[in-house]
């Protein structure tokens, strides 16, 4: 019973360690007075992730954001070796996100995408660049200077404390506390003396 028991921890101890945490790191944060240091400004975001912007205050105030982000994409010819050799085309662009809202608090979500990549076959690309359909070709897709304007505003006489908080929620690789390394070590020798002792048995 007792070989079962370790056992059965040796495998929570495996599970707890391949699961992922959150860890929400704060990129930006800035608080102040309402009427006095009414706040505007741009805040330059560390890259792709899921972010989250919150705004609070002590009275009711005009809330106003945007989230933007350039993207970027590269068609090439795809021949072996990949990546790629030839370039066949490419452009440039931008996102921008608006959002508002009046109170004494407000949150919002968004995510700047990572850098993406794939292949696909040659189509509507034979007739506009002479590429033989049914060439493989390669997409990349980068987006750069994510960025968030951010507006804190007063609506009335009334004075008040304001706050703006952006956090970036980054998955991360959980590491294992000691006593969990000692149960995971304590599980796999209790399974190993019990393998011995019912080699042992059956001799």
């Amino acid at each position: 019973m007792r070989t079962v028991s370790f056992a059965a921890a040796a495998a929570i101890a495996i599970a707890a360690f391949a699961a992922p945490a959150q860890a929400d790191t704060v990129v930006f944060s800035k608080a102040g007075t309402i009427q006095a240091d009414a706040f505007a400004q741009f805040v330059a975001l560390p890259g792709a992730g899921t972010y989250d912007i919150a705004f609070t205050s002590s009275s009711d105030a005009d809330y106003v954001f945007s989230v933007g982000y350039d993207y970027h994409w590269d068609i090439f010819r795809a021949p072996a070796p990949r990546p790629h050799s030839e370039f066949i085309d490419g452009s440039n662009g931008d996102v921008t996100i608006y959002n508002a809202a009046v109170g004494s608090a407000f949150t919002y979500s968004f995510v700047i995408p990572e850098m993406t990549r794939e292949y696909f076959l040659s189509d509507s690309y034979y007739t506009i660049y002479g590429v033989p359909e049914g060439t493989e070709l390669y997409r990349e897709t980068r987006w750069e200077n994510p960025r968030v304007f951010a507006q804190v505003w007063p609506i009335s006489f009334d004075d008040g404390t304001y706050s703006v908080t952006i956090t970036r929620r980054d998955p991360v690789q959980g590491v294992p506390e000691p006593a969990t390394w000692a149960l995971l070590i304590a599980g796999f020798a209790a399974t190993g003396s019990a393998l011995r002792r019912r080699r042992a048995a059956l001799a």
